[in-house]
């Protein structure tokens, strides 16, 4: 008897061994499937990387340490390895890498990258910090060994150093001085230039303006110009400015020596113009030739020697015309004549004759035959008894002189007029051999009967245009923002639209929103390297309230963000709080949000939207509650735009939030109402995947294609497959550019 208690003791005491054994297995298999299926649906790798923007200062040679945290967030029994980088845009190189950083579970290091900067002036330089991290497969951690990738912009404004701000300031002064005198030395060797060009082979045989000086001050002062936009100051050598005001005063003089050479040959030819005569007997005229052949003796211009023969020629006849003048004068000053009245009226008759262009020698013929005829005797003492019996006065006193009768002390020719003419003629007395002399001298010498033509002589025009000249200036440098080999000033003048990069709907609601936004993240790595986007990493809504704009850069630029997080401000910091059970319209309220956050800090009019799965709805709720102004284009990657249905339906019930479940199913209310809106001005491109079926149609392995098209979109069909474990694999890789670079292409393209 107590041989069979003891063996019954030992009976129950082995089968409690097993028992236990039994639930442990149970448990251990249990929570062996419990890992696996949380390795199916939960993120089984969460990583943290702050700051995701940052920004620095330093002086161009100076070096700017970044500093950032990595924190991984995973399964205990994992441990995760992450592959750290550092990327240039400007270079378009990887400056930093350590792809041996390997943390246990929950764990955070620091990673502090120096950047040595040998930059000239001042600007802005942009570093992308890359993590790609993944959980380390071994024991229990069952991993598929899937990339999570994070990243974060540096942004690093460099300014002078504290030798290049004292110096600048003086340096501009004395280049901006120099310069100014150049551009005015060759704004008067320009002019001189001109008028030497409008007088080429007209009078002057002036040699060129010598500027081979000028050529290489500048050249200097263009090299100097060369060297203070590429902000080299200490290289920069000003020359002196005394001998280039020098060469200014010179320029002036030569200037004014060619204007005043041009209007004295000008004046000459309106002169010659001016007397237009064939034949010379004009005394005034001659003696004004007189005067223009000195001048042209005085100046002596080379090429004046055609117009000058002609002058000389005109002076040789215009010199015996005033010697023949003075003759014919001498003779009539010489003449007898008895009678004052007759006297009288034959000097003026002869002078107006012998200065005139008529009928000279026949009127003084006519004349002589008169005097020929008539001239018999002295009457001089009958002239006189003339007067007195005329007066009525044989006591008057009567003197007769060349040209006037004076009677009684006084001048008289009144009476005079009581003789006619031929009774004048018959009172004179005249020596026939001087009246023979001056007819015989003045009818007979020919020699101003010569033809002169000089009308083909023209005046110099000097044209008012000034010739262009190339002003050389030295501005402030303004700051200059370098990607992609170039670098452009910095500015927020017709800023590109930049993108923001939408989640869809998170799967498992208890997962983190990391999750989601990592989805983007291979497709906005490419977008920067090989487009040269600015990658923005992660919009940080809890960095907001930096001052200013994020970037100068002429690139666009490229955020993934959430509409996941509720913001609120508390004094001067933002707080994000997670919310991730709630309408599309709320999320879409909070779009509006990150719109006008990205609009503020990049100074662009407009953004464009890349949204996948329920990040489309989103979007087009947004268009619908608040319009179109802010968005140019939206781009959507498997959006359920008439709703999810069937088994996809089912698991969304299961894992996903409640709300965004209920709206995004097929036929909702929420979905009736956003149907019943088009855009007008926003262009909307859908993206739908084809190849997987969905409970007997074609779809992306979540959204039929029927569900996904839109009427008043540009759809575009993508073509592949689902080898998952659920079958949905298409509708998320559609993001990945290395499996999908369809997809990656036409976003890029839209983007462009």
């Amino acid at each position: 008897m107590p041989k069979r208690k003891k063996n019954k003791k030992i009976f129950t005491k082995k089968r409690l061994i097993i028992a236990s054994i039994v639930v442990l297995l149970i448990l251990t298999i249990g929570y062996l499937i419990n890992i696996q299926v949380s390795f199916l649906v939960r993120d089984e790798l969460h990583v943290e990387l702050t700051p995701t923007y940052s920004r620095t200062a330093t002086e161009n040679n100076g070096t700017v340490l970044l500093n950032f945290t990595i924190k991984n967030n995973n399964f205990w029994f994992c441990n995760s390895h992450c592959s750290l980088s550092l990327y240039d845009p400007y270079t378009r190189k990887y400056i930093f890498k350590d792809n041996e950083k390997t943390m246990k579970s929950n764990t955070e290091a620091e990673l502090n990258i120096p950047i040595k900067l040998n930059v000239k002036g001042t600007g802005q330089r942009l570093f992308y910090l890359e993590a790609e991290c993944n959980n380390v497969r071994g024991g229990l951690c069952v991993t598929k060994e899937s990339i999570v990738a994070r990243s974060a912009l540096a942004v690093v404004d460099y300014t002078l150093t504290a030798s290049e701000q004292r110096k600048v300031p003086e340096l501009k002064d004395k280049l901006s001085i120099y310069a100014d005198a150049m551009n005015n030395v060759e704004a008067l060797i320009a002019n001189n230039k001109n008028i030497l060009n409008d007088i080429n082979g007209s009078i002057f045989d002036v040699s060129k303006v010598s500027i081979d000086k000028v050529e290489q001050l500048k050249e200097e002062l263009v090299i100097a110009q060369t060297t203070w936009k590429s902000e080299l100051y200490e290289e920069i050598k000003v020359n002196s400015i005394e001998e280039l005001n020098s060469i200014v005063e010179n320029q002036k003089s030569t200037n004014e020596e060619l204007l005043s050479k041009v209007g004295l040959y000008n004046s000459i030819i309106e002169t010659i113009d001016n007397i237009q005569i064939e034949n010379i007997t004009d005394v005034d005229i001659a003696e004004e030739i007189e005067v223009i052949s000195a001048t042209l003796q005085n100046v002596r211009y080379p090429n004046v020697e055609r117009i000058y023969s002609r002058i000389l020629h005109l002076s040789n006849i215009s010199k015996k015309l005033i010697e023949e003048n003075n003759r014919k004068r001498q003779l009539l000053e010489q003449m007898t004549i008895e009678y004052i009245d007759a006297n009288t009226i034959l000097i003026n008759k002869l002078s107006r004759l012998f200065n005139s262009t008529g009928n000279t020698c026949s009127d003084i013929k006519i004349i002589d035959a008169k005097l020929n005829r008539n001239v018999t005797h002295s009457v001089s003492g009958e002239v006189i008894s003339g007067f007195k019996h005329s007066l009525q006065d044989e006591n008057a006193t009567v003197e007769i002189e060349k040209d006037k009768v004076i009677i009684n002390g006084t001048i008289n020719v009144t009476n005079v007029w009581n003789y006619s003419l031929s009774d004048f003629y018959q009172l004179l007395t005249f020596d026939d051999s001087r009246t023979d002399e001056l007819v015989s001298f003045h009818c007979t010498n020919k020699t101003n009967n010569i033809s002169v033509n000089i009308v083909d002589n023209k005046p110099i025009i000097i044209s008012n245009a000034t010739s262009a000249v190339e002003q050389v200036a030295f501005d402030s440098n303004l700051a200059k923002c370098c990607i992609a080999g170039q670098c452009n000033t910095c500015s927020m003048e017709k800023v590109p639209y930049p993108t923001l990069l939408l989640h869809g709907h998170l799967m498992n609601k208890d997962n983190p929103i990391e999750q989601s936004l990592s989805s983007f993240a291979k497709m906005q790595k490419k977008l920067s390297i090989e487009k040269d986007m600015i990658n923005g990493g992660q919009l940080d809504l809890q960095r907001t309230q930096l001052d200013g704009y994020w970037t100068g850069m002429s690139e666009p630029i490229v955020f993934r963000a959430s509409y996941y997080y509720l913001t609120y401000y508390d004094l001067e910091f933002s707080t994000a709080l997670a919310r991730k059970k709630e309408s599309i319209e709320t999320y879409a309220i909070r779009l509006r949000e990150l719109i006008d956050i990205v609009k503020t800090h990049t100074g662009a009019e407009k953004v464009n939207i890349v949204a996948h799965s329920m990040g489309g709805l989103v979007a087009r709720e947004y268009l619908l509650l608040f319009g179109e102004n802010n968005v140019e284009n939206l781009i959507l990657v498997g959006s359920p735009n008439n709703g999810v249905k069937g088994r996809v339906m089912g698991l969304c019930d299961t894992f996903g939030a409640e709300k965004e479940c209920l709206e995004m199913s097929e036929g909702s209310i929420f979905l009736k109402k956003l149907n019943q809106f088009t855009p007008k001005s926003t262009n909307v491109v859908m993206i739908y995947g084809t190849g997987c079926s969905l409970d007997g149609e074609d779809g992306d392995g979540v959204v039929t294609v029927a569900n996904a098209k839109l009427e008043y979109a540009r759809n575009i069909q993508i073509n592949g497959t689902c080898d998952d474990y659920f079958g949905v694999g298409l509708h998320s890789d559609m993001l990945n550019p290395e499996k999908h670079s369809e997809v990656y292409e036409t976003i890029a393209e839209l983007l462009q």
